[in-house]
């Protein structure tokens, strides 16, 4: 699972606040992460109200190498906020930190945190295994494996986007 964190959102419209807090994830599902050359069989994005799009098969142009492309942007006509899904364009990688080398305050904060209720932290204890359940799905060659539960996490990096946020990201 990797999670972005955005402490203010971009506002949809002129006369809308932007809100406060705002985590979207995408879920890379693997074939089987006990071989060394692992398929990607699909990507599951997380959308408002703890809702989530299943991609069965990440088509070609959405993809850079092995790697899935996705964008932070506007959603879908409507909705009025922002998520991130598949994009055309390469981005950017981050560099990658485990959950165990993250401070003990880290780890309290993603745990106990209170970034209202609209948006509970995607990879905290309390909300992972849900998270993953709300993303699941099967393919036509059978059901995907879960090995074990290991938590990692982006190491912070400050980006600065057209509202100045912190990007910060996790992957779980």
């Amino acid at each position: 699972m990797y999670t972005w964190y955005f402490p203010r959102d971009i506002s949809w419209a002129d006369d809308v606040p932007a809100v406060r807090h705002d985590w979207v994830n995408a879920i890379v599902w693997l074939d089987n992460p006990a071989v060394e050359n692992q398929k990607l069989p699909g990507v599951s994005v997380s959308r408002e109200g703890a809702l989530y799009v299943a991609y069965n098969s990440i088509v070609n142009g959405f993809m850079n190498g092995t790697h899935p492309q996705m964008e932070y942007f506007m959603g879908f006509f409507g909705e009025g906020y922002h998520t991130i899904d598949a994009s055309l364009e390469a981005g950017d990688f981050q560099d990658l930190i485990l959950w165990t080398q993250l401070t003990d305050q880290a780890h309290k904060g993603l745990e106990t945190g209170d970034f209202g209720p609209s948006t509970p932290v995607p990879f905290n204890d309390a909300n992972f295994e849900k998270n993953l359940k709300r993303g699941w799905y099967q393919n036509d060659t059978g059901y995907f494996y879960v090995v074990e539960r290991v938590k990692i996490a982006f190491q912070e990096q400050e980006k600065e986007t057209n509202a100045g946020q912190v990007v910060v990201a996790a992957l779980v």
